[in-house]
């Protein structure tokens, strides 16, 4: 399921099948959430005029962190992993 809000941000929404929110993020720049399928935040991060910028957080289930990425104008600059078992259990094949 897919929403567009009528906001001036042109914000997005998308749903699990469950009705649970799976992402929202602002179109063009701003925050970007993507939530596991029990509602627990899954990745944060920034877009600047539709690219990944800044840092991005990605947790597991229970909201450990599992990695954090810091882009630049949608190019890598550092990782860092804190559980690679995790990060192959949960973000091994991103859905979106």
């Amino acid at each position: 399921k897919f929403q567009l809000s009528d906001d001036l941000n042109d914000r997005w929404y998308f749903w699990y099948e469950n009705g649970q929110l799976r992402t929202m993020s602002d179109n063009k720049t701003g925050i970007y959430r993507g939530y596991h399928e029990d509602g627990n935040i899954r990745i944060s991060g920034y877009m600047k005029d539709y690219l990944t910028d800044s840092v991005w957080s990605y947790f597991s289930p229970s909201g450990e962190i599992v990695q954090q990425i810091f882009y630049k104008e949608n190019i890598i600059v550092d990782r860092r992993i804190f559980d690679t078992i995790a990060l192959e259990k949960y973000f091994s094949e991103e859905k979106y």
